[in-house]
């Protein structure tokens, strides 16, 4: 278990860019299935021809730039390359009860795979106990201890100022119980 000082700032891998999604599409005056006015019988001008040349391209781009038919069809794009976006769940504690290895069992179990633990100790009675169980439960997390305790606010604004290269944040109370 990493055993953090005053003055250690825990870093955290640079999270990959977001990736492009192309362009928002725009909208059209032509209505779906429009195809303009109805050809007649006679000779095609060539302004018959460019209509229709037109048309079938701005049916084409539409289908392109049309937003996703269903919400399961967004979860069926390609995923991004490169590493998840590095998340430190923040677990704030003074004076946990029992159920503290319950939330530490909880974290662990996770299967994200960016996944970084860090407890802030808020001036608990005995730090040393507090240690003890979150090193027996979650060897790889990282223990925070405050001298004082000025409440859950103040505990989580500590891990913004001893965490950087976090993407996202996940602060939780001792008494939390995530699902895998």
């Amino acid at each position: 278990m990493g055993r953090l000082t005053s003055d250690t700032v825990v870093t955290v891998p640079e999270p990959p860019s977001a990736p492009d999604h192309g362009p928002v599409p725009s909208p059209h005056p032509l209505a779906e299935g429009s195809a303009g006015p109805a050809a007649d019988d006679g000779p095609e001008s060539i302004f018959d021809e460019l209509f229709a040349t037109l048309s079938a391209s701005s049916a084409a781009e539409r289908e392109m730039n049309s937003p996703a038919a269903s919400y399961e069809a967004l979860f069926e794009a390609d995923e991004p390359e490169g590493p998840a976006p590095a998340v430190v769940a923040v677990l704030v504690a003074h004076d946990p009860g029992v159920g503290v290895e319950e939330t530490l069992v909880s974290l662990r179990t996770q299967d994200y795979t960016a996944l970084s633990v860090l407890v802030i100790d808020a001036a608990s009675a005995d730090g040393s106990a507090l240690r003890d169980r979150v090193g027996a439960v979650l060897p790889d997390a990282h223990l925070r201890r405050l001298e004082e305790n000025g409440g859950f606010g103040p505990a989580a604004n500590e891990a913004l100022r001893s965490v950087q290269g976090a993407s996202f944040y996940l602060f939780c109370h001792d008494d939390i119980r995530l699902e895998p």
